[in-house]
């Protein structure tokens, strides 16, 4: 695979994971204080995506630094999700569906901070 077929897998995976989440968040019974962080995960999660998608639009020196802010937006939502993890009461279909969101957000995590070295 090279570098641009690359760059369009990874755009895929990041769009289907954001989606993967949203469709999840919509199903998921919360209360009133739940709708802070589903409104911050939401928001957080998109700006992720569209990061990373000006990332590939970008000059390389654009392109890093956009990787960058991309990266950061992937820790906070790693992060949210955790919350919603240790704070949500789930039913254990979600619990399963969520773990593999989680999953998907660490080895994001991972390629993303191989790509910015």
């Amino acid at each position: 695979m090279d570098n641009k077929e690359f760059k369009i897998e990874l755009e895929f995976r990041t769009k289907l994971f954001i989606s993967d989440l949203i469709s999840f968040l919509k199903k998921v019974t919360y209360d009133h204080v739940d709708v802070l962080i589903l409104n911050r995960l939401i928001k957080t999660c998109l700006k992720f995506g569209s990061s990373y998608r000006r990332a590939n639009m970008s000059s390389k020196e654009g392109f890093l630094v956009n990787l960058a802010e991309a990266l950061d937006y992937i820790y906070e939502v790693d992060y949210l999700l955790k919350l919603v993890a240790d704070t949500w009461t789930l039913v254990v279909e979600e619990e399963n569906r969520l773990r593999r969101i989680k999953l998907e957000c660490r080895e994001l995590q991972t390629i993303f901070k191989a790509l910015k070295y």
